[in-house]
């Protein structure tokens, strides 16, 4: 891997626990491409923060109770409303939309116009798990994703993914069998994906440094 090591100048970034993931492979990507991450397990810390990733991987509604028990989902949503640059991925990206009907329906974050929906499993396995490429979106450009090569595989591994989005805000999509669905959004400050960027090898390290890149430049 060719991205620089972090400094001691590099910013800080709050990675919001959710209770549900092992951090450590996000917490390395960042810290190798430069930034400085900090666990941030209460609302106060933010305020030390000059960014955000929301990971997770695992179960919508288990995400959100604990999200919404250390009042860090409201803390969230008042950090986009201000504009302070906010990076989900897989189920970060999936709880920045409004709802989920994984298991019942549950409220999400509501920063995003869309709804979270399972995966159709006649014509492809379920989860979608392996390496897929990306297809540019309308928001394509000005996000993090910009520059990439068009032909390089991402990690994904998800059973459910976004729908009934605002076509506006999609960065990338990604196909499941014949059926394409949004990977990645980028709006103001807020950018997110479905696949994991620190999983998917040296071009994922490059969507962390051109993330971390536009979190330094707002500062």
């Amino acid at each position: 891997m060719s991205t620089p090591a972090p400094t001691a100048h590099g910013p800080v970034i709050g990675i919001v626990e959710t209770g549900l993931s092992n951090l450590f492979s996000v917490r390395a990507g960042l810290e190798h491409c430069g930034a400085r991450p900090i666990m941030a397990c209460e609302p106060d810390q933010f305020d030390d923060c000059a960014g955000l990733v929301l990971p997770g991987v695992g179960s919508f509604p288990d995400a959100m109770a604990e999200l919404d028990r250390t009042g860090m989902a409201d803390a969230v949503r008042s950090a986009v409303r201000q504009g302070l640059p906010v990076f989900g991925i897989c189920l970060g990206q999936q709880l920045l939309l409004e709802s989920s009907g994984e298991f019942s329906t549950c409220r999400g974050l509501g920063v995003l116009r869309g709804t979270v929906q399972e995966l159709d499993s006649s014509e492809a396995r379920v989860p979608n798990m392996g390496w897929r490429r990306l297809e540019p979106g309308p928001a394509w450009h000005d996000s993090p994703l910009e520059g990439l090569d068009q032909q390089e595989p991402f990690y994904f591994v998800h059973s459910f993914a976004a729908a009934e989005v605002d076509p506006s805000t999609v960065a990338a999509y990604s196909r499941h069998g014949s059926a394409r669905f949004p990977a990645a959004f980028s709006v103001g400050s807020l950018f997110a994906t479905q696949f994991h960027p620190e999983k998917s090898g040296p071009a994922g390290l490059r969507i962390y440094r051109h993330w971390i890149e536009q979190v330094t430049a707002h500062v």
